[in-house]
Protein backbone atom coordinates (compact mmCIF):
# COMPACT_ATOMS: atom_id res chain seq x y z
CA UNK A 1 0.00 0.00 0.00
CA UNK A 2 1.50 3.43 -0.66
CA UNK A 3 1.98 5.81 2.43
CA UNK A 4 -0.02 9.38 1.50
CA UNK A 5 1.94 11.80 2.42
CA UNK A 6 0.80 14.62 4.34
CA UNK A 7 1.02 18.26 2.18
CA UNK A 8 0.63 21.67 4.62
CA UNK A 9 -1.89 23.83 3.12
CA UNK A 10 -0.94 27.36 3.09
CA UNK A 11 -4.32 29.69 3.55
CA UNK A 12 -4.39 33.70 2.62
CA UNK A 13 -4.38 35.33 5.87
CA UNK A 14 -7.86 37.28 5.04
CA UNK A 15 -9.36 33.34 5.21
CA UNK A 16 -8.59 32.25 8.79
CA UNK A 17 -11.06 32.01 11.34
CA UNK A 18 -10.55 32.92 15.25
CA UNK A 19 -8.84 29.42 16.09
CA UNK A 20 -6.84 29.52 13.29
CA UNK A 21 -5.64 32.79 14.30
CA UNK A 22 -5.24 32.12 17.86
CA UNK A 23 -3.07 29.01 16.95
CA UNK A 24 -0.91 30.73 14.68
CA UNK A 25 0.03 33.64 17.35
CA UNK A 26 0.46 31.15 20.02
CA UNK A 27 2.88 28.81 17.64
CA UNK A 28 4.90 31.77 16.78
CA UNK A 29 4.81 33.09 20.75
CA UNK A 30 6.01 29.56 22.50
CA UNK A 31 8.67 29.51 19.91
CA UNK A 32 9.43 32.78 20.61
CA UNK A 33 9.59 32.11 24.90
CA UNK A 34 13.48 32.13 26.19
CA UNK A 35 12.81 30.03 29.49
CA UNK A 36 15.76 31.72 30.91
CA UNK A 37 18.38 31.32 28.12
CA UNK A 38 19.78 34.05 26.08
CA UNK A 39 18.53 33.08 23.38
CA UNK A 40 14.93 31.48 21.70
CA UNK A 41 14.40 29.03 19.08
CA UNK A 42 13.11 31.58 17.01
CA UNK A 43 15.81 33.87 17.53
CA UNK A 44 17.89 31.21 15.35
CA UNK A 45 15.82 32.57 12.42
CA UNK A 46 17.14 35.97 12.87
CA UNK A 47 20.61 35.44 13.48
CA UNK A 48 20.91 32.78 10.16
CA UNK A 49 19.64 35.74 8.05
CA UNK A 50 21.67 38.11 9.44
CA UNK A 51 24.59 35.77 8.57
CA UNK A 52 23.43 34.95 5.13
CA UNK A 53 23.09 38.85 4.63
CA UNK A 54 26.97 39.44 5.66
CA UNK A 55 28.24 36.65 3.80
CA UNK A 56 29.16 38.26 0.14
CA UNK A 57 30.01 36.04 -2.67
CA UNK A 58 31.51 37.06 -5.50
CA UNK A 59 28.64 38.45 -7.58
CA UNK A 60 27.54 40.60 -5.67
CA UNK A 61 24.76 39.34 -3.97
CA UNK A 62 25.13 37.07 -0.88
CA UNK A 63 23.90 34.39 0.66
CA UNK A 64 20.26 34.75 0.70
CA UNK A 65 19.45 37.30 -1.81
CA UNK A 66 20.44 39.32 -4.72
CA UNK A 67 20.94 36.45 -7.02
CA UNK A 68 19.45 32.93 -7.93
CA UNK A 69 19.33 31.27 -4.08
CA UNK A 70 17.36 33.86 -3.23
CA UNK A 71 14.20 31.94 -3.67
CA UNK A 72 15.27 28.62 -2.67
CA UNK A 73 16.93 29.72 0.40
CA UNK A 74 13.95 31.24 1.86
CA UNK A 75 11.62 28.52 0.88
CA UNK A 76 14.07 26.57 3.21
CA UNK A 77 13.81 28.67 5.39
CA UNK A 78 10.02 28.66 5.64
CA UNK A 79 9.56 25.27 6.02
CA UNK A 80 12.07 24.75 8.75
CA UNK A 81 10.00 27.81 10.94
CA UNK A 82 7.24 26.09 9.35
CA UNK A 83 7.81 22.47 11.05
CA UNK A 84 8.88 23.99 14.25
CA UNK A 85 5.94 25.62 14.71
CA UNK A 86 3.71 22.67 14.19
CA UNK A 87 5.68 20.82 16.89
CA UNK A 88 4.28 23.32 18.83
CA UNK A 89 0.36 23.10 17.08
CA UNK A 90 0.21 19.83 14.79
CA UNK A 91 -1.28 20.83 11.49
CA UNK A 92 -0.64 24.29 11.62
CA UNK A 93 0.83 26.09 8.49
CA UNK A 94 2.15 29.66 7.76
CA UNK A 95 -0.77 31.76 6.05
CA UNK A 96 0.25 33.94 3.35
CA UNK A 97 -0.55 37.96 3.13
CA UNK A 98 -1.41 38.67 -0.34
CA UNK A 99 -0.35 42.04 0.11
CA UNK A 100 -1.89 43.05 -3.67
CA UNK A 101 -5.35 43.09 -1.99
CA UNK A 102 -4.39 46.19 0.46
CA UNK A 103 -2.80 48.15 -2.34
CA UNK A 104 -5.23 50.75 -1.91
CA UNK A 105 -5.19 50.96 1.87
CA UNK A 106 -2.24 48.71 3.34
CA UNK A 107 -2.43 50.20 6.52
CA UNK A 108 -5.51 48.62 7.10
CA UNK A 109 -4.82 45.00 6.60
CA UNK A 110 -5.93 42.38 8.39
CA UNK A 111 -2.42 41.61 9.09
CA UNK A 112 -2.25 44.20 11.45
CA UNK A 113 -4.97 43.52 14.05
CA UNK A 114 -4.85 43.02 17.34
CA UNK A 115 -5.57 38.97 16.65
CA UNK A 116 -2.80 38.56 14.38
CA UNK A 117 0.65 40.70 14.24
CA UNK A 118 -0.66 44.29 15.85
CA UNK A 119 -0.03 47.87 14.05
CA UNK A 120 2.23 50.57 13.45
CA UNK A 121 5.05 51.68 16.07
CA UNK A 122 4.17 54.16 18.40
CA UNK A 123 5.82 57.21 17.61
CA UNK A 124 5.10 58.76 20.99
CA UNK A 125 6.30 55.81 22.88
CA UNK A 126 9.66 56.05 25.14
CA UNK A 127 11.07 53.98 28.55
CA UNK A 128 14.29 54.21 30.27
CA UNK A 129 14.54 50.02 29.18
CA UNK A 130 15.01 51.53 25.21
CA UNK A 131 18.55 51.83 24.69
CA UNK A 132 18.23 54.12 21.55
CA UNK A 133 16.04 56.56 20.22
CA UNK A 134 12.94 55.62 18.62
CA UNK A 135 12.64 57.83 15.06
CA UNK A 136 10.58 57.56 11.63
CA UNK A 137 14.35 55.61 10.27
CA UNK A 138 14.79 53.32 12.89
CA UNK A 139 11.47 52.68 13.54
CA UNK A 140 8.86 53.28 16.35
CA UNK A 141 8.27 50.87 19.43
CA UNK A 142 4.84 48.59 18.80
CA UNK A 143 2.98 49.08 21.30
CA UNK A 144 -0.16 46.87 20.32
CA UNK A 145 -1.08 42.90 19.09
CA UNK A 146 0.54 40.02 20.52
CA UNK A 147 3.83 40.82 19.98
CA UNK A 148 3.54 44.39 21.70
CA UNK A 149 6.51 45.83 24.18
CA UNK A 150 5.57 45.74 27.39
CA UNK A 151 8.92 46.12 29.78
CA UNK A 152 6.46 45.03 33.33
CA UNK A 153 6.09 41.80 31.11
CA UNK A 154 9.17 39.34 31.19
CA UNK A 155 7.25 37.51 28.47
CA UNK A 156 7.03 40.10 26.69
CA UNK A 157 8.10 39.80 22.69
CA UNK A 158 11.65 41.19 22.19
CA UNK A 159 14.31 40.17 19.69
CA UNK A 160 18.46 39.87 20.01
CA UNK A 161 20.09 43.60 19.08
CA UNK A 162 22.85 43.83 16.99
CA UNK A 163 25.82 46.47 16.17
CA UNK A 164 26.38 48.71 13.81
CA UNK A 165 28.31 45.94 12.66
CA UNK A 166 25.86 43.38 12.99
CA UNK A 167 27.67 41.36 15.93
CA UNK A 168 25.34 40.81 18.76
CA UNK A 169 25.20 42.84 21.39
CA UNK A 170 26.25 42.22 24.84
CA UNK A 171 25.94 44.69 28.24
CA UNK A 172 29.58 44.42 30.57
CA UNK A 173 28.05 41.78 32.40
CA UNK A 174 28.03 39.62 29.03
CA UNK A 175 24.26 39.52 28.79
CA UNK A 176 22.64 39.52 25.49
CA UNK A 177 20.70 43.20 25.18
CA UNK A 178 17.25 42.76 24.03
CA UNK A 179 14.97 45.18 21.99
CA UNK A 180 11.38 45.19 20.74
CA UNK A 181 9.65 45.09 17.29
CA UNK A 182 9.79 48.59 15.58
CA UNK A 183 7.49 49.30 12.54
CA UNK A 184 6.90 53.17 11.03
CA UNK A 185 4.83 52.64 8.19
CA UNK A 186 5.83 54.88 4.95
CA UNK A 187 2.18 55.76 4.35
CA UNK A 188 3.32 58.48 2.34
CA UNK A 189 4.50 56.56 -0.09
CA UNK A 190 2.11 54.64 -0.91
CA UNK A 191 0.61 56.12 -3.79
CA UNK A 192 4.19 55.90 -5.71
CA UNK A 193 4.53 53.59 -8.72
CA UNK A 194 6.19 50.43 -6.76
CA UNK A 195 5.52 51.55 -3.43
CA UNK A 196 3.51 49.01 -2.65
CA UNK A 197 2.71 46.41 -5.18
CA UNK A 198 -0.87 45.55 -6.82
CA UNK A 199 -2.00 42.88 -8.84
CA UNK A 200 -0.86 44.10 -12.32
CA UNK A 201 2.45 44.18 -10.87
CA UNK A 202 2.30 40.31 -9.74
CA UNK A 203 0.85 39.48 -12.85
CA UNK A 204 3.66 40.67 -15.76
CA UNK A 205 5.98 38.69 -13.29
CA UNK A 206 4.18 35.53 -15.31
CA UNK A 207 5.16 36.83 -18.49
CA UNK A 208 8.54 36.50 -17.47
CA UNK A 209 10.19 33.05 -18.75
CA UNK A 210 13.98 33.32 -17.63
CA UNK A 211 14.45 32.46 -13.99
CA UNK A 212 17.66 34.33 -13.53
CA UNK A 213 20.65 35.72 -15.45
CA UNK A 214 23.52 38.48 -15.06
CA UNK A 215 24.19 40.52 -13.73
CA UNK A 216 21.90 39.26 -10.63
CA UNK A 217 22.00 42.61 -8.59
CA UNK A 218 22.51 45.35 -10.97
CA UNK A 219 19.70 43.54 -13.20
CA UNK A 220 17.69 46.04 -16.23
CA UNK A 221 14.37 44.71 -15.73
CA UNK A 222 13.88 46.71 -19.17
CA UNK A 223 16.53 45.66 -21.00
CA UNK A 224 17.38 42.37 -19.18
CA UNK A 225 14.52 40.84 -17.50
CA UNK A 226 14.64 37.64 -15.20
CA UNK A 227 11.66 36.22 -12.85
CA UNK A 228 13.82 36.16 -9.90
CA UNK A 229 15.29 39.54 -9.79
CA UNK A 230 11.47 41.33 -10.92
CA UNK A 231 9.65 39.83 -8.15
CA UNK A 232 12.71 39.78 -5.35
CA UNK A 233 12.08 43.58 -6.25
CA UNK A 234 15.63 45.06 -6.90
CA UNK A 235 15.58 48.30 -8.66
CA UNK A 236 15.12 49.90 -11.59
CA UNK A 237 17.15 52.56 -13.59
CA UNK A 238 14.20 53.03 -15.75
CA UNK A 239 13.46 56.41 -14.14
CA UNK A 240 16.51 57.51 -13.33
CA UNK A 241 16.31 56.77 -9.92
CA UNK A 242 16.61 53.62 -7.60
CA UNK A 243 13.21 51.98 -6.90
CA UNK A 244 11.99 48.99 -4.50
CA UNK A 245 9.48 46.61 -5.95
CA UNK A 246 7.20 43.55 -5.10
CA UNK A 247 8.68 41.65 -2.30
CA UNK A 248 11.70 44.60 -0.95
CA UNK A 249 8.39 47.06 -1.52
CA UNK A 250 7.25 45.34 1.37
CA UNK A 251 9.80 45.40 3.58
CA UNK A 252 10.84 49.23 2.35
CA UNK A 253 7.19 50.23 3.42
CA UNK A 254 6.54 48.31 6.85
CA UNK A 255 9.73 49.45 7.69
CA UNK A 256 11.43 49.60 11.28
CA UNK A 257 12.39 45.89 11.79
CA UNK A 258 11.91 44.88 8.71
CA UNK A 259 13.73 47.07 6.95
CA UNK A 260 17.13 45.11 8.62
CA UNK A 261 19.30 42.09 8.20
CA UNK A 262 17.28 40.73 11.25
CA UNK A 263 13.52 41.59 9.32
CA UNK A 264 12.67 38.06 10.48
CA UNK A 265 12.32 39.75 14.29
CA UNK A 266 9.26 41.21 12.83
CA UNK A 267 6.71 37.67 12.24
CA UNK A 268 5.11 39.35 9.96
CA UNK A 269 8.55 39.21 7.47
CA UNK A 270 7.36 35.27 7.08
CA UNK A 271 3.91 35.84 5.68
CA UNK A 272 5.33 38.29 3.37
CA UNK A 273 8.01 35.48 2.00
CA UNK A 274 5.35 32.80 2.45
CA UNK A 275 3.40 34.90 -0.44
CA UNK A 276 6.36 35.25 -2.42
CA UNK A 277 6.99 31.67 -2.36
CA UNK A 278 3.72 31.22 -3.66
CA UNK A 279 3.80 33.45 -6.49
CA UNK A 280 6.81 31.65 -7.40
CA UNK A 281 5.14 28.04 -7.42
CA UNK A 282 2.71 29.32 -9.50
CA UNK A 283 4.97 30.36 -12.00
CA UNK A 284 6.90 27.08 -11.61
CA UNK A 285 3.70 25.05 -12.10
CA UNK A 286 3.75 27.02 -15.90
CA UNK A 287 7.38 26.34 -16.60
Amino acid sequence: MTKLVNHTIRKNIESLNSTEKRDLVHAFRELQKTEGRSLSKYDKYIIWHVYAMTSMVSSGGNLAHQGPIFLPWHREFLRRLELELQEIVPDISLPYWDWTKDFENPSNSIAWSNELFGGNGDPLYRHPSLFFEPSQDMGYVVTTGPFKYNPEDPTTYSMPSFDEELNLRFDKNGNLIRQPLLRSFRECIVTLRYAFPNFSDVQRLFNIHEYDSPDFFLHREDSNPSFRNSLEGWFTLETGRLQSRIHNAIHVWISGTMQTAYSPGDPIFFLNHANVDRIWAEWQKNR
